[in-house]
């Protein structure tokens, strides 16, 4: 379709020449334009997405993938929810091919939960008791690789185990002893009087989110349960883990095509509000980084029209000599995309570049302002994130080489228009 004769004329025409250079620098600040533009994109969600996989390990590694609230499972003596029959059935549908076909599932535990008081000296605070297994705890790597103190397979069923915030707090330190105030307690003449009962901070973890290091505690389950005032084996809910979180919407219709009665949360549900505004901001700022470059390609046209204003002579010359009107046009075409072309390559080089080395290039700017830009205060993380998706580059890629061509074809129909008559009447 091009000619090897088009490919030549267009590059010539893109070559600086001493009583050409203006077009030659207009030329030059659309490349850049898209350059800056496509790895300004690149950036911008390579951080992003590293934003949203760090959030959502944290919340991931605490929370359950997925959580059961109620299930037609009760104990045959009585009406509680007996949590050894759950995970039996639970077990049975994670057995069947279906299921194994979707998610693997690596932990599968009941807890029990509550909003209790502790104090210590003096110091109150709110927090959410969870009466866990601490074997099953014990898988969670976000817990076991922040967690000070003594191993979970080491505490005993006095000793708990408290968030860094809260600790801090409190201001107590491993070893240490804090009263929990639980609001159901026993019954006296005098009403319901809260039950309040002392144990031992065994271990303290540090997750980076202030929501879970600020007002988590985890008890052992069968603890939790008497402290709490629950039956023997009774579970508030079932949490279950999966090694690929992403795809818990499919394990969540199988469970319920198989059971009706089964009423279950997944994470992104649970933390729909989180999920939902990474997604939109996501979004959101893709379309108005994409405005970058979309205002770099009206430079190309810009250039293209001067270019084909300063070319008129020698499009009614190449005319003359028998150049079609669609041959010129592809000329212009091939000046306008190549323009399009190397800026979009050379800002997706500099957009993975960047991206691989941004906490090289933040330590750099840390130097050279004398300022932390990136606090960890503030933002929990210790480095700026940053997840190159080479899906989202090749879209980026392909987005901005559209609007490129597409920024081409007016002044290359505008260039097969041109009359070579009129172009060389004076001449």
């Amino acid at each position: 379709m091009f000619s090897k004769n088009e490919f030549s004329i267009a590059f010539r025409y893109l070559k600086s020449k001493k009583k050409e250079r203006s077009l030659s620098i207009i030329a030059n600040f659309s490349l850049i334009g898209i350059m800056l533009g496509v790895a300004a994109i690149i950036v911008v969600m390579s951080v992003m997405n590293g934003f949203r996989d760090e959030l959502v390990k944290r919340v991931l590694g605490i929370n359950g993938h997925i959580n059961f609230y109620s299930y037609n499972v009760r104990n045959k003596e009585d009406s509680f929810m007996d949590y050894r029959l759950m995970k039996k059935e639970i077990s049975k549908y994670l057995e069947t091919n279906s299921v194994k076909n979707i998610v693997d599932v690596y932990s599968v535990q009941p807890v029990v939960s509550m909003q209790v008081m502790i104090s210590k000296s003096g110091r109150v605070s709110g927090a959410l008791l969870k009466g866990v297994d601490f074997n099953e705890l014990n898988k969670e790597k976000l817990i076991t690789e922040k967690l000070t103190g003594m191993p979970l397979e080491a505490l005993t069923n006095d000793e708990i185990i408290i968030g860094y915030s809260l600790a801090n707090k409190l201001g107590v330190n491993i070893g240490d002893k804090i009263n929990i105030t639980s609001p159901i307690g026993r019954v006296s003449a005098f009403g319901t009087m809260p039950s309040v009962r002392s144990f031992t901070v065994g271990a303290i973890f540090n997750v980076g989110m202030s929501e879970y290091d600020s007002s988590l505690i985890f008890m052992p389950i069968l603890t939790a349960e008497k402290f709490i005032g629950k039956k023997e084996f009774e579970a508030d809910f079932f949490e279950l883990y999966t090694n690929n979180p992403e795809q818990i919407e499919l394990l969540k219709t199988e469970f319920i095509s198989k059971n009706s009665n089964l009423r279950i949360l997944t994470w992104k549900e649970m933390n729909s509000s989180l999920y939902g505004a990474l997604k939109v901001e996501r979004n959101v700022m893709f379309l108005i980084l994409t405005l970058i470059v979309l205002v770099a390609s009206f430079n190309i046209v810009s250039s293209l029209v001067i270019l084909v204003k300063n070319k008129s002579k020698d499009i009614a010359i190449l005319k003359t000599l028998g150049a079609s009107k669609q041959s010129i046009v592809r000329i212009f075409f091939i000046a306008g995309a190549s323009l399009g072309f190397m800026g979009t390559v050379f800002g997706v080089l500099l957009g993975v570049v960047i991206s691989t080395n941004l906490n090289k290039i933040k330590l750099l700017l840390d130097k050279l302002t004398g300022a932390d830009l990136f606090s960890q205060e503030i933002y929990f993380l210790s480095t700026l994130p940053s997840k190159i998706i080479y899906t989202d580059v090749i879209f980026i890629t392909c987005t901005a080489l559209i609007i490129s061509f597409v920024a081409t074809i007016f002044p290359a129909k505008k260039a097969g228009k041109t009359d070579p008559i009129e172009a060389l009447r004076y001449e």
